[in-house]
């Protein structure tokens, strides 16, 4: 006979603690942990799985600005910061001075030109970051003929300025004073095909508001791992956030429970 025949039928909720303590104990238990074990599983799956996603997502997210940044360190660089006098010389360039040069400097070929004074101040301000492209630009501000003057002007960004990175300070002063340059010129196609030369070669070196008509769109690898790299990285913090969630309203729940078992004891 089997311990739980002797209780009546009325008294079904005294079955459980002698099935425990019977001969189905050990079934009884059996089947509780396989009734979790689905659960289980899932959640392990559910964490590895994840965790492979975060740790690709990152992966490819770490591969796209590698890609991104080697194309906005030629296409997208940033400007940099100009001393003051750059800025006071491409004020006083764009306006034409009467006089005639009078400031002894020493061109590429060894030769003394003469400059008025708002020229001398460029090229003394270029100076300071390349006596090279200071001489060009004293042969340049020195011719008086308009053409000539023009076609000096922009082959001095074009032919005498580094690409490089650690040119780029260099190469802006040298745009800003073309320009400037440029201004008190009179109007003719040759002069405006140069000047908007000058303006495209900026515009491509350096992020400026002008377009660059030759600049390359993003490579396409970039939106090809940066678009799910985005994604996964999305789902794997948004998971992450959901049991930070579910783990504090747990805790918050069994706090209030403790506290309203303690009131109740009191």
């Amino acid at each position: 006979m089997f311990p739980f025949v002797a209780f009546p039928l009325s008294s079904r909720w005294r079955l459980r603690p002698v099935i425990d303590s019977g001969p189905f104990a050990n079934q009884n238990r059996a089947m509780t942990v396989t009734e979790g074990a689905p659960t289980t599983v899932f959640r392990k799956h559910e964490r590895i799985l994840m965790a492979a996603i975060g740790i690709a997502s990152l992966l490819g997210a770490t591969t796209t600005v590698y890609f991104y940044k080697l194309y906005a360190d030629v296409w997208l660089r940033s400007p940099p910061r100009m001393p003051a006098c750059v800025l006071i010389s491409r004020r006083l360039l764009s306006h034409e001075e009467t006089v005639s040069g009078s400031i002894p400097h020493i061109d590429p070929d060894g030769n003394i030109v003469y400059l008025r004074s708002a020229e001398d101040r460029a090229v003394r301000c270029i100076n300071r970051l390349s006596t090279k492209t200071a001489s060009v630009f004293a042969a340049a501000l020195a011719e008086v003929e308009p053409d000539k003057r023009a076609r000096a002007l922009a082959a001095v960004l074009r032919d005498h300025v580094s690409t490089q990175t650690s040119a780029d300070a260099e190469a802006l002063a040298s745009y800003l004073i073309a320009r400037a340059a440029f201004q008190p010129l009179p109007k003719s196609q040759e002069i405006d095909d140069l000047r908007s030369e000058l303006e495209t070669r900026n515009a491509c070196r350096f992020a400026m508001r002008t377009p660059c008509p030759t600049r390359p769109p993003i490579p396409m690898r970039v939106w090809i791992l940066g678009a799910p790299s985005s994604v996964g990285l999305l789902a794997f913090f948004g998971w992450g956030a959901k049991g930070i969630a579910a783990r504090t309203r747990a805790w918050w729940n069994k706090r209030r429970a403790a506290k309203k078992a303690g009131k109740e004891k009191k």
